[in-house]
C-alpha cells in the first residue's frame, strides 16, 4: 500500500500490511486500487494488521464533490453531534454510514495519547 497522508503517528510512503483474516470473527481485507482510511497496530507475530480484527478498515468514497469515509454503526461510536449521511450501498444502510473525512481527521487529531503506565 501507500500512504497518501497519516492522520496519526509516521507511516509515510509504501509499506506492507496483513490483509487477511488471523482468526475465525477476523473480517480483515484490501481492494487492489481502493482508497481506505486505515487504523492499522503491530502485532508481533504478524507485522502491521489493520486494527480490532479488520474493522478499523473504512473505505474511502466521494459525494457532492467532498470525501466521506464508510464507518459500521455497530463498531464505531462517533460524537452525538456528529453529521452522517447514508452509506454508499442503500441496502445496508442500517449497518453502515459515512462521515466526512476532515470531521474524522479533527476527531483522530485531537486524541490525546495516555501517559505511559508507571
Amino acid at each position: 500500500a501507500e500512504a497518501q497522508e497519516s492522520l496519526k503517528g509516521t507511516l509515510a510512503g509504501a509499506f506492507r500490511f496483513q490483509a487477511f483474516p488471523t482468526w475465525t470473527c477476523d473480517i480483515s481485507d484490501a481492494r487492489r486500487g481502493e482508497t481506505v482510511l486505515l487504523f492499522l497496530i503491530r502485532d508481533p507475530k504478524h507485522g502491521l494488521v489493520i486494527a480490532h480484527s479488520g474493522r478499523g478498515r473504512m473505505p474511502l468514497h466521494y459525494f457532492d464533490s467532498k470525501r466521506y469515509a464508510t464507518v459500521r454503526r455497530s463498531d464505531v461510536r462517533l460524537p452525538k453531534d456528529a453529521s452522517v449521511l447514508p452509506g454508499p450501498d442503500p441496502q445496508y444502510e442500517f449497518r453502515f454510514v459515512s462521515v466526512a473525512l476532515p470531521y474524522l481527521r479533527d476527531l483522530i487529531q485531537a486524541i490525546q495519547q495516555p501517559p505511559p503506565l508507571a
